[in-house]
């Protein structure tokens, strides 16, 4: 078998994420050979940050293999695209990268000194927003 990319790349991630709070992402590719050049990559807004390699996986014939990805959310994950994806990196074969489908995720502050109240970062900032308009031109 010369190599066979992923039949299926699945991602499973919530699309309400709570600033500051740590989260799991679990990264699945179905059905790829040779898993010793998989690696499973998890991006956010198109660019990888966390990865896993498999180089050491000596098994043979078609393969599934899952990794768990944690990360903590930050203000700037809103309205972000992440998805997984798997890559064999195999030299002088292009187009050996398969995504999961996006998920768009919206990200949530703590108000107040207990963070006993949340909101959506964008109803916070309109929220500022429409404040400071009608404070300059509705005197």
């Amino acid at each position: 078998m010369a190599y066979v990319l992923p039949s299926r790349v699945t991602m499973q991630l919530e699309k309400e994420l709570k600033e500051g709070k740590e989260y799991e992402v679990t990264c699945s590719a179905e059905g790829v050979a040779p898993v010793n050049y998989l690696t499973i990559s998890l991006t956010r807004g198109g660019e990888p940050f966390l990865h896993k390699s498999y180089s050491e996986d000596l098994d043979k014939g078609l393969q599934n293999r899952k990794t768990s990805f944690r990360f903590t959310a930050h203000r700037t994950d809103n309205l972000q695209h992440f998805a997984c994806l798997a890559t064999l990196n195999l030299a002088n074969v292009t187009h050996t990268t398969v995504w999961s489908p996006p998920v768009t995720v919206r990200t949530y502050e703590s108000i107040g000194s207990r963070g006993q109240r949340e909101e959506p970062v964008t109803f916070t900032i309109l929220t500022m927003l429409f404040s400071s308009f009608f404070y300059y031109f509705c005197k």
